[in-house]
């Protein structure tokens, strides 16, 4: 009895033996393939993209404000331009993807045209979240009544704190409110035959 016993026992020792040599070879083989055909990345792209065209007067890429706080700043920025006559639009940046902030936001303002033609009375106020960025991109219209110097002021005082805390649309509310206070000296609203820049653009 404890001979076929041992006899079994030693049986089962060899075929776990070549079950663990066959399984050594299989994982070797798993490496090879994963080394040489690594697997998709499921990274989302658009949280790296950045972008490069405005479609609203509020363009939350980032997807820091909630749909009421977007409706809400849109309504403040419309009422802005109907009794101002001036530009402001907003733009929120998944990433910078390594470029300036000074660099993207001057290019996005260009591209698409902030502000009135000939008067160039556009503000874009752009946040990048992932970066730690913000910028206030003026207009030239804008050079002799709203300094760099206020715009940063702006920025560390009204915006920062509140975007600490995780609101960003106080943060941005706050923002407009002082912009809406020192651009009402740049008065354009007597200029007639004001041409807009692609003027359904921001709706």
């Amino acid at each position: 009895m404890c001979k076929t016993i041992l006899k079994n026992w030693r049986g089962v020792e060899i075929l776990m033996k070549r079950v663990s040599y066959v399984a050594q070879i299989v994982l070797l083989a798993l490496n090879v393939v994963w080394v040489l055909y690594p697997p998709p990345s499921f990274a989302c792209s658009d949280q790296s993209a950045k972008p490069t065209s405005l479609r609203s007067w509020v363009n939350d890429f980032a997807e820091v404000l909630s749909e009421t706080e977007e409706i809400e700043l849109t309504e403040k920025l419309v009422s802005f331009n109907s009794l101002t006559m001036h530009q402001i639009v907003i733009l929120t940046a998944p990433s910078l993807d390594g470029e300036s902030i000074e660099s993207y936001s001057g290019r996005i303002f260009n591209t698409n045209g902030v502000g009135y033609r000939g008067f160039d009375n556009g503000i874009l106020v752009v946040i990048a979240p992932k970066d730690r960025k913000l910028r206030i991109e003026l207009g030239y219209g804008f050079e002799k009544y709203i300094s760099n110097q206020q715009s940063s002021k702006i920025i560390s005082d009204l915006m920062i704190p509140d975007i600490k805390q995780g609101d960003y649309s106080r943060a941005l509310h706050s923002c407009i409110d002082d912009l809406f206070i020192k651009s009402t000296e740049f008065d354009v609203s007597n200029i007639n035959n004001i041409v807009r820049r692609d003027q359904e653009k921001f709706q």
